[in-house]
């Protein structure tokens, strides 16, 4: 996973060059005449959160007064923050173009209309964006959905424009024809280009093209056979993706300076950033690497930049990179002044990033209507049975038939499944959180009701997308648990969310899992590891795992794993010893030695990067078997996922509990304290 990491020298002289150079604008006074100004008003990383959130059923009815800011997020608020800032703008001489760097799908209940009516992107172009690029979500189901969302979209209102610079079609392959049809260069009229030119009210012509970065390309394995910068044996490897990277944007640079001769040059960029160690992300690096650059749109990584962070390309400029967080949460504004003779400059006075929360009272009721046209086709539409999408999917999470009620508007998408007096924080990096605790319960339950005693339920810290929050009523509703766990799809089927998979391992390998989580996931959210059924302690003054020497006891950061083999009281007490750095053979334990099997329980997510690291996914037998072959199904033969057992086990467990989420996840309690599963010691520890 290391090999996702490139580490450059930085240039101490650079960062004063950013100081002095960076924010520098005309004098308001000048006399010169010639100097326009252009604002980019940019989001990233929305991932279908149409509505505020945390929780959202905090926000039925629409709030017609000011709030206090603990609802964020809110396509209809957006709404009304730009139509305000543009006027703001307008008033001023200003013009303004408005963008998104990509992950637009891909997060809430919303993207179950991902391919019949694209919500997300008829919405983008309601609310007046212009060019979009996509991230590596918009790719979850496969190329050929991605294409059949931007033809829904076209047929339901329209979407901004598409930019894509790096992608690579299969020639031999027609898994991505439909994708490719609609794609062409920028002097056609095709959806998705290679770049795209926008000449505002006053004249100035933008160019913007796209770029999905190396890491973000990685994390897009459905995406075959469409690649970016990279060939299939190296994908992911930054060293040798980032300068194919280079060589496919410098083209496209040079044809919109020289052949559009455009005023403004933009990339979208679904790259990320890094704000700990910048030169450690993509953007940065295209930045450096990239000459005519003159803004970069980042997305992928969330961050909420408060100013860009700016960088020197190879001829001297000053490029600013910025990038709005995530999910709607802010809308980032990026003032440029464009003086004749010179390139273009931010000024730091008019860029900042603007908070969308219920300060604001939504005031385009067609925005408004929309969504709760969008809730009600969801709750009433046939997806393809004689029931609705979400008449299904509470049926598979619940485990019984669930029926609209065609009279009540949110009957199904706000669906009360409990309640919670305190809070589930999910997204807090590199640690072990009661959102993971949770979801590995929920999988391990499932999986011993279905096929039998398990050992461990395994989950990975980048599949949680959100925390359950009390707000104003505790109500958990099914929009509030879904985007917790939205990601993923069936690649048997195409069905959302990633199935679960049963298979066995060594007791080695389910150390090495760990190690993984005690190395690269201290540096990656992705690679973080939850776990039910067994404590794991690591000391991270130890050396990370070799894993050319898997079977060196010694080897890495584990100390002790001990699994809890009672389930009937719960998956916190473990007490038998599965692997003690401290004991004269560490892998002696009552339960078998090294290479013991034993039954694992964790989702086709996990489970493809066990594969891709060189893991046998093994039968009861120690045979080796197809990842496929190990999705855990139901007795109607559908694959079980990581979401409907959750939103059933939240569901159960509150009902088991009067009503409300039981304490032993409550972080504020002796039974829920953290951290118990995963415990971190040693001097790199969060």
């Amino acid at each position: 996973m290391s090999r996702l990491l490139l580490v450059v020298t930085l240039v101490p002289s650079l960062l004063a060059a950013c100081g002095d150079d960076a924010g520098s604008a005309p004098d308001a006074g000048s006399p010169d005449a010639g100097v326009r100004r252009l604002v980019l008003f940019h989001t990233n990383d929305e991932h279908s959160h149409l509505f505020a959130f945390a929780p959202e059923i905090d926000d039925r009815p629409v709030h017609t007064t000011p709030g206090d800011g603990m609802l964020v997020g809110g396509v209809a608020r957006r709404a009304t923050l730009l139509a305000e800032e543009r006027a703001v703008a307008a008033a001023a001489g200003i013009d303004t173009l408005t963008v998104s760097a990509g992950d637009e799908t891909q997060g809430a209940l919303p993207q179950l209309a991902f391919t019949t009516t694209a919500p997300d992107f008829t919405i983008l172009e309601r609310l007046g964006y212009d060019v979009m690029c996509p991230g590596n979500h918009e790719f979850d189901r496969g190329p050929g959905a991605f294409a059949a969302a931007i033809s829904a979209a076209r047929g339901h209102g329209g979407l901004p424009q598409l930019v894509s610079t790096n992608i690579q079609f299969d020639d031999a392959d027609d898994r991505d024809d439909t994708l490719e049809a609609l794609y062409g260069e920028g002097n056609t009229s095709a959806a998705i280009k290679r770049y795209h030119v926008v000449t505002t009210p006053s004249g100035i012509r933008v160019g913007f093209f796209g770029s999905m970065g190396i890491e973000a390309s990685f994390y897009a394995p459905l995406k075959t056979p469409v690649r970016f910068s990279a060939e299939s044996a190296n994908e992911g490897d930054t060293l040798l993706g980032l300068p194919r990277l280079y060589d496919d944007l410098r083209p496209t640079v040079t044809a919109l300076r020289e052949v559009e001769q455009v005023d403004l040059v933009v990339l979208l960029s679904h790259g990320g950033v890094n704000e700990a160690v910048p030169e450690l992300g993509d953007d940065y690096q295209v930045a450096q690497h990239v000459e005519g650059i003159d803004v970069i749109v980042s997305g992928h990584s969330h961050t909420p930049l408060a100013e860009p962070i700016v960088v020197a390309a190879p001829d001297g400029y000053l490029v600013p990179i910025v990038q709005a967080g995530s999910y709607g949460q802010w809308v980032g504004r990026l003032e440029l002044v464009l003086t004749p003779g010179a390139r273009p400059t931010f000024d730091p006075a008019g860029s900042r990033l603007l908070p969308v929360d219920d300060r604001i009272v939504p005031t385009d009721q067609a925005i408004l209507d929309e969504l709760e046209g969008l809730v009600q086709t969801l709750e009433t539409a046939d997806a393809g049975d004689g029931r609705s999408a979400l008449e299904q999917a509470l049926s598979a999470a619940l485990g019984v038939p669930v029926e609209d009620d065609p009279n009540v508007i949110g009957d199904l998408y706000w669906r009360d499944l409990g309640a919670t007096s305190f809070d589930v924080i999910g997204r807090r990096s590199f640690q072990e959180t009661n959102i993971l605790n949770l979801s590995t319960d929920s999988m391990l339950t499932e999986a011993e009701a279905l096929a039998g005693p398990t050992l461990v339920g395994v989950q990975a810290s980048g599949a949680v997308r959100g925390d359950i929050l009390a707000g104003a009523t505790g109500v958990m509703s099914f929009a509030d648990l879904y985007r917790i766990f939205p990601l993923g799809v069936n690649p048997l089927d195409g069905t959302i969310g990633y199935p679960l998979c049963r298979f066995y391992l060594w007791a080695v390998e389910i150390k090495a899992a760990f190690e993984v989580a005690a190395s690269q996931g201290l540096v990656s959210d992705s690679f973080f590891l939850g776990a039910s059924g067994l404590r794991v302690e690591f000391d991270t003054s130890r050396p990370e795992f070799d894993f050319a020497n898997p079977l060196e006891p010694t080897n890495g950061r584990v100390t002790k794993i001990l699994v809890d083999v009672d389930h009937t009281d719960g998956f916190d007490n473990p007490t038998v010893v599965l692997f003690d750095l401290a004991r004269a053979d560490p892998f002696a334990s009552p339960l078998g030695d090294i290479v013991t099997l034993h039954p694992v329980v964790t989702t086709f997510y996990v489970a493809s990067f066990a594969e891709t690291a060189g893991v046998t996914l093994k039968d009861a037998a120690g045979d080796g078997v197809t990842l496929e072959s190990t999705l855990l199904e139901r007795a109607d033969g559908t694959a079980v996922k990581d979401w409907e057992v959750f939103v059933s086990y939240v569901h159960e467990a509150a009902a088991a509990n009067a009503g409300f989420l039981p304490s032993r996840y409550d972080e504020n309690t002796p039974e829920g304290a953290l951290p118990r599963r995963l415990v971190c010691s040693g001097p790199l520890c969060p």
